[in-house]
């Protein structure tokens, strides 16, 4: 997923919170100089749809045009809770604080992932996407992050005794007040 945004009269491709800026090259085509390299966005002007074709070095991807995900504070809680994985033994906290989902990594403190698409946030380490069960219940995420592909981590539902550290762990990533 990308993101293009019109601001000060002009187009942005965003990466996270950057804005890079569009440089019109004429026929709908623009350039914008990325941290991996100079990628070229051109906008077929015959799809109403707005298909974008992004060219790199290596290639070209095709995006069609989608409505950003504006998750309610319910579609937020849905998301809350330890996230673990057995394939890279790691633990990722989603939390929910002051209306926000927060994915909090003692690696680099507390950071709002971006909403995407459905399911799906830009975060730091990579791309999440939230996998649902067939009762719609969430139940994990993978993690898409460069070269590091499908990583899966599952929602840790166990219960816990009250006073563990696992407990207050769990109590502070659903936003209840620890003590």
């Amino acid at each position: 997923a990308r993101r293009i945004v019109l601001a000060d009269g002009r187009l942005h491709a965003m990466q996270g919170e950057n804005r890079l800026s569009m440089k019109p090259v004429g026929d709908g085509r623009f350039d914008v100089a990325t941290p991996g390299g100079p990628l070229r966005v051109v906008i077929e002007a015959e799809n109403p749809a707005g298909v974008l074709r992004l060219r790199s070095g290596t290639g070209t991807d095709v995006f069609e045009r989608i409505e950003p995900f504006t998750p309610t504070a319910a579609q937020l809680e849905e998301f809350a809770g330890v996230y673990r994985s057995d394939e890279i033994d790691a633990v990722f906290r989603m939390t929910l604080k002051d209306g926000q989902l927060r994915l909090e990594r003692s690696k680099w403190g507390s950071v709002v992932p971006e909403p995407l698409i459905v399911d799906t946030f830009s975060t730091p380490p990579g791309i999440i996407r939230f996998v649902r069960d067939s009762a719609g219940k969430v139940t994990g995420f993978t993690l898409e992050a460069g070269r590091v592909q499908g990583f899966r981590f599952w929602k840790d539902v166990r219960p816990v005794r009250s006073g563990s550290l696992l407990s207050c762990i769990l109590r502070d990533a659903r936003g209840e007040a620890s003590g």
